[in-house]
């Protein structure tokens, strides 16, 4: 009986160390193989997740030029359209077609209304829940390939609590996310869409507050920074020539030293 527990432990230990031995055999020829192969190497490894940037465009829909280099890119910018402006319901479906994120860039009440004006429709602050319900649904039939919402100047209105619940309650109903754009730090949409179960994400920097191509360039350089940290960098951009010229200058080099670009319905939560 001894005898026997005896051969049975050897055969035992005998089967791991064998199984160790082929273990180590395939990672060792594996290894091999890619080194012979140019494959795997420290300096060209890429990581599983690569550091993600998600560019939004505001103001879409003034004119075309700005439209077709953006589109030609190759690169999944997300557009956002001002309702009722000349060529925001052609070049929204036409964006969608082409399966890129499309946006409504919904006019909210500013710091300043009415000097300040956002233009139409307008959520007010003045307005009743179902004034700002209706003016929410009217924008939304303007950009019907729209799926999601980020808000138009609106330092004011996002800074209402029952304001943004009357505009989150009608993208809630439409199933679109909302974008807060933070243009006030004091802002309570993305925690209230959060609250509401509205899948949300919120603005990291608005990366053409200077126009000026160089200064665009330095601001895609701290969203590649903040991405690298975070994981993931949301930036905001307008159809101006300058900003135009510093993302078809800076995209390709930000892909070659690994950063993603991602249409922003990726990083809704």
């Amino acid at each position: 009986m001894i005898r026997e527990k005896i051969a049975i432990t050897l055969i035992i230990i005998g089967l791991v160390l064998i199984g160790w031995g082929a273990v180590y055999d395939l990672a060792a020829r594996l290894h091999n193989h890619a080194d012979d192969t140019g494959g795997y190497s420290p300096q060209t490894e890429i990581p599983l997740i690569l550091p993600r940037i998600s560019i939004i465009i505001d103001d879409m829909g003034r004119n075309t030029e700005a439209f077709e280099r953006l589109v030609n890119l190759k690169t999944p910018i997300t557009f956002s359209f001002l309702p009722g402006l000349p060529f925001t319901e052609e070049q929204s479906l036409k964006a969608r077609a082409m399966g890129f994120d499309v946006m409504l860039h919904l006019p909210m009440e500013p710091k300043g209304y009415p000097q300040v004006n956002p233009g139409k429709p307008t959520v007010l602050c003045g307005m009743s829940d179902s004034e700002i319900e209706r003016a929410v649904e009217k924008a939304i039939k303007l950009v019907p390939a729209a799926i999601g919402v980020d808000n138009h100047m609106g330092s004011k209105a996002t800074e209402d609590e029952r304001v943004m619940s009357s505009v989150l309650g009608v993208l809630k109903r439409h199933g679109l996310f909302f974008l807060d754009s933070l243009t006030t730090n004091r802002s309570v949409g993305y925690k209230l869409a959060k609250r509401l179960g509205v899948p949300t994400a919120r603005n990291d920097l608005f990366i053409d507050n200077v126009r000026d191509t160089d200064a665009v360039l330095r601001y895609l350089n701290k969203l590649a920074d903040i991405a690298r940290r975070r994981g993931y960098a949301i930036g905001i951009g307008h159809p101006y020539p300058e900003t135009i010229s510093a993302l078809e200058r800076n995209i390709p080099r930000l892909k070659d030293d690994g950063i993603r670009f991602v249409s922003i319905s990726e990083l809704v939560r």
